[in-house]
């Protein structure tokens, strides 16, 4: 399938950023609960809204499901790389509608996409601050998330723009979810592929598309730098929270509840890989 704002806001007041961080800091360790999950301890990088990206909302049916985020996973579109800023989000409303009107799933599967240009677009509906269960992933899409770098980076590098944005994503992410992005999460295969239906498997935190599945997803250039990106948002990221986060219940449950997470179906509609 060939299948998308921008830097993270910084306070403008460096004493005061400190200052915020320290406190931020504080009332983690002391368990004060100063801030929500949402917040974070990492500052959120802007995010296009559905809305905003023009997202046809009567093309997507049935409830979110959520599920703890445990590792994310990093996709490639396969699509071309040389469109214009002003046609990135058409390239984003391009794969929801393949998604939705072509594959008939429920909705986009990537939780997140990031253009060239390093705008970052809100993906699967469901809250960008929320574990939703996405579908991007063949028998891994519970206990994870998606994000899908717009193009195709098997012979291509990535801009650093891209890579950039791709790690503030990240560190505020997993920071929600207090996910450390230099551990390793342990998932429960929904569907078996490269893996068998049931198996247990554990991930790196920041983990590629391939890792899961027999694809060359998300292309051997980003694939590469994986290990740099990991070490970027280690160090992006502030202390983590030792917090649990809750997941909200799926509407329409999608398999059974292990310790570690729910299995995914991955069969389900609006819940399969398409690649």
């Amino acid at each position: 399938y060939k299948r998308q704002a921008v830097n993270g806001t910084e306070d403008a007041d460096l004493t005061a950023s400190v200052a915020g961080t320290l406190r931020r800091a504080v009332a983690c360790v002391a368990g004060a609960g100063l801030l929500t999950d949402a917040d974070a301890m990492t500052v959120k990088p802007q995010i296009v809204s559905r809305r905003d990206w023009g997202a046809n909302e009567s093309w997507r049916s049935g409830e979110p499901g959520y599920a703890p985020v445990r590792t994310a996973f990093v996709h490639h579109t396969a699509s071309g790389n040389s469109y214009s800023r002003q046609q990135a989000p058409a390239v984003v409303r391009g794969v929801y509608a393949y998604h939705t009107r072509s594959l008939r799933w429920s909705d986009i599967g990537y939780n997140f996409l990031i253009d060239r240009y390093g705008t970052i677009y809100e993906g699967r509906y469901g809250g960008a601050d929320r574990g939703v269960i996405g579908a991007h992933v063949l028998g891994f899409n519970t206990g994870s998330t998606g994000i899908s770098l717009i193009g195709t980076f098997s012979d291509a590098s990535p801009p650093a723009g891209m890579v950039g944005a791709l790690t503030r994503l990240l560190a505020w992410k997993l920071d929600v979810h207090h996910v450390d992005p230099q551990g390793r999460g342990t998932l429960v295969c929904g569907y078996g592929q490269k893996f068998r239906t049931g198996q247990r498997v554990t991930f790196p935190a920041i983990a590629g598309h391939r890792d899961a599945n027999f694809t060359d997803c998300p292309g051997g250039r980003i694939y590469r730098q994986l290990p740099a990106v990991r070490t970027t948002v280690a160090r992006t990221g502030h202390p983590r929270s030792t917090r649990s986060t809750p997941a909200r219940r799926p509407s329409a449950p999608t398999g059974t509840v292990s310790a570690t997470t729910r299995v995914s179906d991955s069969t389900s509609r609006g819940r399969r890989t398409g690649r």
